[in-house]
Order: structure tokens, then C-alpha cells, then sequence
């Protein structure tokens, strides 16, 4: 028992301090990102510009990673390469140098992780009918670091257009 609480501490330890340590991103404009959602590619545009205009500015492995992009269909109904989320992210090689985009019908996914050594995946709902991402369980059951929706380890992670819900 005592182990357990130190073993716990040690993490909570980590994990606090890779917060304090961790670099601050600040944006170069004062424009917020609008609301109305008919705005928001032009907003894209003027602030974010296309990957060709920003080589420059990023991460020499994240722009290889997008020059190569594969997308893979998950379908809760089987119409898809996957039926699952966890499906689709097991075929992505560990230490993968290439983006992944997981398209997603809509549905309930009870997924639950992204390990440290799957890269480049974005999450990638219909914008029109969210899929929804689902949880049940609580911090009792599995624990603080376990009871997320979704737990993400891995790098250059991104996800869009999805409702995530813990039950």
C-alpha cells in the first residue's frame, strides 16, 4: 500500500513538473478566432496560411510527415477499412513519419488510448454529424491517469471535429 501511494506521488510528480517546464506557444496576432463558423476558413487563411508558406517556421519531421498524408475510414457500421478508432490506430506502425488522418462516421466510440510511439495522427470527424467519443468510467474505477476519454501520448496529435463526453 505504502508502495502504491509512492509509486502515485512519483507520477503526480512528473507530471507537475513537466507542466511548469513545458514551452509556451504564443500567437503573433491579435485576431481571435471567430465565432460565426462562416469566418472561420478566412480567419484560417490570414493567421495559419498553407503548410508551403510555413516550412520554414516548423519542424523539419513534421513537414516530411505532411507531405505523405494517408487517410483511413472508420465506420461504426462497417462500411469502413475500420470499424473502431483503436482498429485504425494499431495499423499505423509504431514510429510512424507519416500523417495519418482517421475520418470518422458518425456514431458513439468507446476508445480509449494513443500510445508515446504512433505519430502524425489526426482525428478527423464529419463536421456535419459529430462522431461521439465515449467513457463510462470514473477516477475510482481506473485511476486519474486512466479515466480519461482519451488519453494521447503520442506526438503531433491533432483532433477535429469531435465530441468527446465522459459519461
Amino acid at each position: 500500500m505504502l508502495m502504491q501511494k509512492l509509486s502515485n506521488v512519483a507520477v503526480e510528480a512528473v507530471f507537475m513538473t513537466a507542466l511548469l517546464v513545458l514551452p509556451i506557444v504564443l500567437s503573433t496576432s491579435d485576431e481571435l478566432i471567430p465565432a460565426d463558423k462562416a469566418q472561420l476558413n478566412s480567419w484560417f487563411d490570414r493567421n495559419i496560411g498553407p503548410l508551403a508558406s510555413r516550412e520554414g517556421t516548423l519542424n523539419p519531421a513534421l513537414v516530411e510527415a505532411e507531405k505523405n498524408v494517408t487517410v483511413v475510414q472508420v465506420r461504426a457500421d462497417g462500411t469502413g477499412d475500420f470499424k473502431t478508432i483503436t482498429d485504425a490506430i494499431k495499423s499505423v506502425p509504431h514510429n510512424n513519419k507519416h500523417r495519418v488522418i482517421i475520418s470518422i462516421g458518425p456514431g458513439n466510440y468507446t476508445e480509449k488510448k494513443i500510445d508515446m510511439y504512433t505519430h502524425f495522427i489526426t482525428l478527423y470527424g464529419d463536421p456535419k454529424n459529430m462522431p461521439v467519443l465515449v467513457f463510462d468510467g470514473t477516477a475510482k474505477q481506473f485511476g486519474t491517469l486512466e479515466s480519461g476519454t482519451l488519453t494521447v501520448e503520442s506526438d503531433y496529435f491533432s483532433a477535429v471535429n469531435l465530441k468527446f463526453v465522459c459519461v
